[in-house]
C-alpha cells in the first residue's frame, strides 16, 4: 500500500494529535507516538491457493521510508517474508500491491530486457493510503531500532482489480519468531488457554505498531484476510 503522510503542517491531522485522539480507545498505559512518520509504503504480494479450500500462501516484500520530524532524517525499511490467507478468490494465482515495487522485482530477476513494460508498470499512479500514527509500546526508545528485526501484519480487505483493506502491523523483537511458533503448539496442545497465554507472551515482545488501510492493484476477485510475517531491517538514512 501507498502510505503518505496527511499534510504535516495540519495541526489536526499530525500523528501527535491523533495519538492523543486515540490513545484513550487503545486503553495502554505508557503508549506514544514516536517522532518517526511513514512517508510512503510499497509493497508486493504474491499469493498461491492450495489445496485446502480457502486458503493461500502469500510471499510478500515492502519497503517502507521513514521520516523523523524532530531530526529531519529519513530512513528506508525493508521487509520480506511469507504468510497466509484466508478466504474465496476467483484465481488460483494472485498478484496484488504497488507497480513500483512488481517494476523493481521484475528488474532484480532478470526482466530488465522489458525496458518498456517496465516504464509502463512503472508510470502507473499509486493508490492513495493512510494509516495511524507510530505507536511505541511502554518502555520502548523512539528509535529506529524500534521498526527493525521482525513484523507481523494483519489485514482485511476485498479485491476486485483494486484490493481496499484494513489492518495493523506490529514490530516486535526476532525472538518473537520462536513464540509465534509454540503458540501454535500451544494452541493445539491447551486448547484456548494455551493459545491465551502465548498471545500474551507475544504481546510483550511488541516494540511498536500502526494501524492501515487503503488501496492496491489487484489482478484477482478475493475476499477474506491475510497475515505474513517479515524480517525487518535497515537500508538506508540520510542526514
Amino acid at each position: 500500500m501507498d502510505l503518505r503522510v496527511q499534510t504535516e503542517n495540519s495541526q489536526n491531522l499530525s500523528p501527535h494529535h491523533a495519538a492523543v485522539a486515540m490513545r484513550p480507545i487503545l486503553g495502554i498505559p505508557g503508549l506514544r507516538a514516536s517522532s518517526w512518520h511513514i512517508l510512503n509504503d510499497q509493497s508486493i504480494n504474491l499469493s498461491l491457493a492450495t489445496p485446502i479450500v480457502k486458503l493461500s500462501v502469500v510471499s510478500s516484500q515492502f519497503t517502507i521510508t521513514l521520516k523523523n520530524v524532530k531530526f529531519h532524517k529519513t530512513c528506508a525499511l525493508r521487509g520480506v517474508g511469507g504468510g497466509a490467507s484466508f478466504g474465496p478468490g476467483l484465481l488460483s494465482i494472485d498478484v496484488s500491491g504497488d507497480p513500483q515495487q512488481l517494476s523493481n522485482l521484475l528488474s532484480n530477476i532478470g526482466f530488465s530486457r522489458l525496458n518498456g513494460l517496465l516504464k509502463l508498470i512503472g508510470a502507473i499512479s499509486s493508490l492513495p493510503g493512510s494509516y495511524s500514527p507510530i505507536f511505541l509500546c511502554p518502555g520502548r526508545p523512539d528509535s529506529i531500532d524500534s521498526f527493525t528485526g521482525a513484523a507481523l501484519a494483519l489485514n482485511a480487505g476485498a479485491a476486485l482489480g483494486l484490493e481496499g483493506g484494513i489492518g495493523v502491523v506490529l514490530f516486535f523483537d526476532p525472538h518473537a519468531f520462536s513464540n509465534l511458533l509454540f503458540q501454535v503448539a500451544a494452541m493445539g496442545a491447551f486448547g484456548t488457554f494455551g493459545g491465551i497465554v502465548e498471545a500474551g507472551i507475544f504481546a510483550a515482545n511488541v516494540k511498536a505498531f500502526a494501524f492501515i488501510a487503503g488501496l492496491d492493484y489487484c489482478t484477482n476477485v478475493s475476499l477474506g484476510i491475510q497475515e505474513v510475517l517479515y524480517t525487518v531491517h535497515r537500508v538506508s538514512a540520510t542526514a
